[in-house]
């Protein structure tokens, strides 16, 4: 059974149209700033061709889906990549001491590309840059899903 057509027709398309493997990165990066896709904890639910549904039917997730599509793309064009998870952000309480909440965890690629070794790409910051920078749960409060009936309410 094959899956994700619609990702894997994308992705030749986008491959023949880049063919220097940076080049195709930012492809897919723009991709994401340019098709009005949203951040959010709630996504739809998507059980079949996720990766087809994300990136062209729902436009709307959260870090993981961003990472994992752009992976999939990545080694769709037979550029190795990972999807890499662990927190960004957290409190200073002092000189010594971070607060890392669950809600800090985020997720990102690396590609490895033309032998220059793992690149990093955070196609979230194409989306929702203040996610980043301005940390999760500024950005979320600032979207308003930490209202309401969230696990993450305050």
């Amino acid at each position: 059974m094959q899956t994700n057509t619609q990702t894997q027709l994308w992705a030749k398309d986008l491959r023949a149209r880049y063919p220097d493997n940076e080049a195709y990165a930012y492809a897919i990066m723009n991709f994401f700033k340019e098709n009005k896709f949203e951040y959010t904890l709630a996504p739809s639910a998507m059980p079949y061709n996720p990766i087809d549904n994300f990136l062209f039917t729902h436009k709307a997730g959260f870090c993981a889906h961003y990472a994992s599509a752009m992976a999939y793309a990545f080694r769709l064009a037979g550029i190795p990549a990972r999807v890499v998870s662990s927190y960004q952000g957290g409190k200073q309480i002092n000189d010594t001491t971070i607060d890392v909440y669950q809600y800090d965890a985020h997720a990102w690629v690396e590609a490895w590309l033309d032998d220059t070794g793992w690149q990093t790409f955070d196609p979230t910051t194409q989306v929702a840059p203040s996610r980043i920078s301005a940390g999760f749960e500024e950005a979320a409060r600032f979207s308003g899903e930490l209202m309401g009936s969230t696990p993450l309410q305050v």
